[in-house]
């Protein structure tokens, strides 16, 4: 690390955390930015909770799942608490949860939460791309499942929402194709298995 800076802002980086198409990503102190928020800001402040989902979607992308579930999950309590538990921001926040925990093996309580956090949006967004990537994120869930009809309706329909929304070449459409292709393969494998003999 004698190569890469040692703070980033007011913070002391701990480690790195991966790379890719926008460089070095660091972790930087986040518990200490939090401890700071909430003795100064108080746990149901904005900058609170938006640091709490931030730590947990890095965590996710680099496969700390549980403590990634943690963070998203403590910011989740404190919005349902401070703004109810329809509300289109609490519903970011399910989603961001549903990817943390379906990465994490947990499909069928991710799936639940994404179908939740599609729910809020179908009442309150309805076709927002939020939407769209709460029923795709459903549909991979229940893909890992193995309930592929299931998965085959909520990523149709999701993919349908992001490409109205965002245009058929945006990254989240891309990402809803690749789960449609990640269903495919997964029935394909399914197929390929061996049929037990029945007399035996």
């Amino acid at each position: 690390m004698s190569e890469l800076a040692e703070r980033f802002g007011p913070y002391r980086i701990l480690r790195t955390l991966g790379e890719g198409g926008m460089g070095v990503v660091y972790e930087a102190a986040y518990r200490e930015a939090l401890d700071i928020g909430l003795e100064t800001l108080g746990a149901d402040h904005d900058v609170v909770t938006s640091t709490m989902n931030n730590l947990g979607l890095l965590l996710s992308n680099t496969g700390r799942y549980v403590e990634s579930q943690t963070w998203l999950r403590r910011a989740l309590a404190t919005d349902e608490q401070k703004l109810g538990r329809d509300n289109p921001a609490v519903a970011i926040d399910l989603l961001n949860l549903a990817f943390a925990i379906c990465r994490g093996g947990a499909t069928d309580e991710g799936a639940a939460v994404a179908a939740r956090a599609a729910e809020i949006f179908a009442r309150t967004e309805p076709g927002s791309w939020a939407q769209g990537a709460a029923r795709v994120a459903r549909g991979a869930c229940l893909t890992d499942l193995g309930r592929f009809d299931e998965a085959e309706r909520e990523l149709r329909a999701g993919t349908r929402i992001l490409e109205r929304v965002l245009g058929p070449t945006h990254r989240r459409v891309d990402s809803a194709r690749a789960r449609m292709a990640e269903l495919d393969q997964a029935r394909a494998a399914v197929r390929r298995r061996p049929q037990k003999d029945a007399s035996g």
